[in-house]
């Protein structure tokens, strides 16, 4: 959570097969990509990058900044709280402990805008909070998706439980 980050490089792949070519050339440690709309192909993804890939749910009833694995290694399913995520990921702006190139396009930054903190009530009456998206907001989740892969890398290549990390 102090680490700071840098984002490297920002854009779109039309299809998986753009993204071996980044794999390959960031030379990726953990990546954590949406397991929808097209979950076979994500899997495909996934076991063809065996132990580097997961494919992340957002989840009900997660407990804050957990990251749930899927007790089958092979399902590369990971299970996280949306709004807990979101906000670590997000509060980077804030806190300015998050770095973008200066050509960063304007698609990005609007996108990480469209995500909106609401509050609401929940059946008790006490107040809880949730991310409406106002416009498109792909970016957003990218960039949450990257800090979810964070502690996920720091465990992989310290062989440490991710619980430290968190």
């Amino acid at each position: 959570m102090v680490a700071e980050c840098e984002v490297l490089s920002e854009g779109k792949c039309v299809d998986f097969s753009e993204l071996h070519d980044l794999m390959r050339q960031w030379q990726v440690i953990k990546c954590v990509v949406d397991a929808q709309p097209d979950r076979r192909m994500a899997y495909e993804f996934a076991c063809q990058f065996y132990g580097h890939v997961e494919l992340c749910f957002y989840g009900r009833g997660q407990q804050k900044k957990a990251i749930s694995i899927a007790p089958d290694p092979d399902a590369h399913i990971i299970t996280v709280d949306r709004t807990s995520w979101l906000d670590v990921a997000l509060n980077r702006f804030r806190t300015k402990t998050i770095r973008i190139p200066q050509n960063t396009s304007q698609e990005y930054i609007d996108h990480i805008q469209s995500l909106v903190r609401r509050y609401t009530k929940d059946r008790y009456d006490n107040p809880v909070s949730h991310y409406v998206n106002i416009g498109p907001d792909h970016f957003g989740h990218a960039r949450c998706y990257a800090e979810i892969a964070l502690p996920l890398a720091a465990s992989f290549t310290t062989n440490q439980d991710i619980g430290t990390f968190l």
